[in-house]
């Protein structure tokens, strides 16, 4: 083998490692691409799960409030009244509304809790935002308690037997009832999935 035919064999070797090494740098890049990602990812879905925890134990707190049977003075007189409404009747109907009216004071925190349903939604297995809706019913139950008991009174119709018990009937869903209510065990329920199943993500 002649001087002219090593140097091409040489060229040829060279131009091979050389396509070697601009294989094995695009594997190494692609790996640590890969590695970052499924950290950000692990990172992002810590993120989450510790919203999570953190707005369920909020809205928890929120509920206690709302449905505390305790009565403030004021409350309820942020309806819009009509103008005909007679004394007796703004009464009965503001304090129909005290449940919607505390609900109202902590729209930041159900626009939190959505907004970390959608993330949970996005980023975990299906059914992991069960417990998210079970705590949007439970706020709807209340809203719809509370409307129905203000269409009651509204309409004087609790000098109607029916009537009168279905509107009594809604304490059970607008105001805590202690170790006979209805509503708190399906509350500590949703929220201790929440923090069960989250939790278990974060643990090390």
């Amino acid at each position: 083998m002649n001087l002219e035919e090593v140097m091409e064999t040489l060229s040829y070797i060279l131009d091979f490692l050389q396509t070697i090494a601009v294989v094995a740098a695009a594997v190494v890049a692609f790996v640590g691409i890969r590695s970052w990602r499924r950290e950000l990812l692990g990172r992002r879905r810590s993120e989450i799960a510790e919203q999570a925890i953190v707005v369920a134990s909020s809205v928890k707190d929120a509920f206690n409030y709302v449905r505390s049977p305790a009565g403030y003075k004021g409350e309820g007189q942020s309806r819009n009244r009509e103008e005909d409404e007679k004394e007796r009747m703004s009464e009965r109907l503001d304090q129909d509304f005290v449940p919607i009216e505390r609900l109202n004071k902590f729209t930041d925190e159900f626009a939190q809790l959505r907004s970390t349903m959608l993330l949970c939604k996005a980023h975990f297995e299906e059914g992991v935002t069960e417990p998210f809706d079970e705590l949007f019913r439970i706020r709807s139950e209340i809203i719809r308690a509370a409307r129905f008991r203000m269409m009651i009174s509204s309409s004087n119709r609790l000098h109607n037997e029916k009537r009168e018990e279905q509107y009594f009937q809604r304490e059970e869903i607008i105001w805590d009832h202690g170790d006979e209510d209805k509503l708190n065990p399906r509350i500590e329920k949703a929220v201790s999935n929440i923090e069960t199943y989250f939790g278990e993500l974060l643990k090390p």
